[in-house]
C-alpha cells in the first residue's frame, strides 16, 4: 500500500512508504516516454509495473536480504534478528557492540515452496569485538536449539587490508560456526561450540588468524582445505571426529 501515490515527473529516485505492518514488498508503475522534436509534448510509450523487495525491514532490529550501508548494532537495541540469508555487501562495514545478541531464523517462501536458514554472508567487513565477561552471541532464535538450526558466518572474497575481526564471541548451533572462502578474518578468543559440521572451515586460499579460541563439541574443530590458516594457542577438544582436519594442499601454521 502506498501513501499519497502519484506520478513523479523525471524522477531519478523516490521513496515509497509501506503502510501495512509486516509487508515486505510493494508495487509501482513507471511510464516511459519521450518528447517530440519540438519539445512541446511528452508521449507515453510504455507503462511498466515493477515489484520491489524491501531489503532492510523498518522494524527495528530485524534485517532481511542486504546490508549495504555502514551499520552499528548497539546493545541497547539487542537482540537483532536475521531471517534467511543476509549479505553484507563489499565496501560495507558492520560493527557489533559487546553484549549484543544476533539471532538467526528460517525464512519461508510459501509460493516457491522452499525455505532458507539464517546465514550472515560477509563480502564486506564485520567487526564483532565483545568482552570476556560481555560476549557477542550468534545463535538460533528458536528454543530449544539444535546444531544446524542456522547456516553460520560466511566470509567470502574479503579485500586484503579490510579483514574482519571476530573476538570474544560465542558462536553456537550453526552448520558451520565460521566459514572462510578466499577470506582471512581474525578469529580470536571466541567460544565456538555445538556446531553441526565444523567449528571453523577454511577453503580456497583462506589465511585467517585463529588464536585463543575454545572450539568444542563440533563434528570437527577446524577444517582447512587448500588454505593456510595461522592456528595457535587454541583449546580444541571433545569434537566428535577430528580436532584439526587438513585436506588438499593446506599448510596450516
Amino acid at each position: 500500500m502506498f501513501i499519497k501515490a502519484k506520478w513523479i515527473p523525471y524522477a531519478e529516485e523516490f521513496t515509497l512508504t509501506i503502510k501495512k505492518k509486516g509487508e515486505r514488498s510493494a508495487y509501482a508503475k513507471f511510464r516511459r516516454g519521450y518528447k517530440d522534436k519540438i519539445g512541446e509534448q511528452t508521449l507515453v510509450t510504455e507503462i511498466v509495473s515493477t515489484k520491489f523487495t524491501v531489503a532492510r525491514l523498518q522494524k527495528e532490529g530485524e534485517f532481511q536480504t542486504v546490508i549495504d550501508m555502514d551499520t552499528v548494532l548497539t546493545k541497547d537495541k539487542s537482540p537483532f534478528l536475521i531471517m534467511g540469508e543476509v549479505r553484507i555487501t563489499r565496501g560495507t562495514t558492520v560493527t557489533i557492540e559487546p553484549g549484543v545478541q544476533v539471532l538467526f531464523d528460517t525464512r519461508f517462501f510459501p509460493k516457491e515452496k522452499r525455505s532458507e536458514k539464517g546465514k550472515l554472508f560477509i563480502e564486506g567487513k564485520l567487526i564483532a569485538i565483545g568482552e570476556k565477561d560481555n560476549p557477542i552471541v550468534f545463535s538460533p532464535r528458536k528454543l530449544p536449539a539444535t546444531p544446524g538450526d542456522w547456516q553460520g558466518l560466511y566470509f567470502v572474497r574479503n579485500v586484503i587490508g579490510e579483514e574482519s575481526r571476530i573476538e570474544n564471541c560465542k558462536i553456537e548451533m550453526a552448520r558451520y560456526g565460521i566459514f572462510c572462502q578466499y577470506a582471512s578474518p581474525a578469529i580470536i578468543n571466541n567460544n565456538i561450540v555445538n556446531n553441526q559440521q565444523a567449528g571453523i572451515y577454511c577453503e580456497d586460499s583462506s589465511t585467517p588468524l585463529i588464536s585463543g579460541n575454545r572450539i568444542t563439541r563440533n563434528l570437527v574443530g577446524i577444517v582447512t582445505q587448500f588454505s593456510n590458516p595461522e592456528i595457535f594457542q587454541n583449546d580444541i577438544d571433545n569434537n566428535l571426529t577430528n580436532g584439526i582436519l587438513v585436506k588438499g594442499s593446506s599448510k596450516p601454521s
